[in-house]
């Protein structure tokens, strides 16, 4: 399916990394959470998707915090905490 007629174009423009599109976009299954997942797929790679725009700054300041303390945590390539 083309995933341009899922997206809109920011949400495009967003995905875009290391100047390549996703070939694919997979929804993950949540249970417990409001948080929606998304696997993406790239030529040379895949990447987890994390869409909330209730928890997101929250998230991003723990993992933030947690990674300048020495913890591992997920590394977050990009984020947008205005229009996502």
């Amino acid at each position: 399916m083309n995933i341009s007629i899922l997206l809109t174009d920011p949400e495009l423009k967003f995905l875009e990394f290391s100047g390549k599109l996703p070939q694919e976009i997979t929804p993950i299954v949540s249970e417990a959470s409001d948080r929606k997942y998304f696997r993406v797929v790239y030529p040379d790679r895949t990447l987890i998707l994390c869409k909330d725009l209730r928890f997101q700054h929250d998230f991003v300041e723990i993992a933030d915090f947690l990674s300048h303390e020495q913890f591992l945590v997920p590394e977050i390539l990009k984020k947008d905490l205005i229009h996502f």
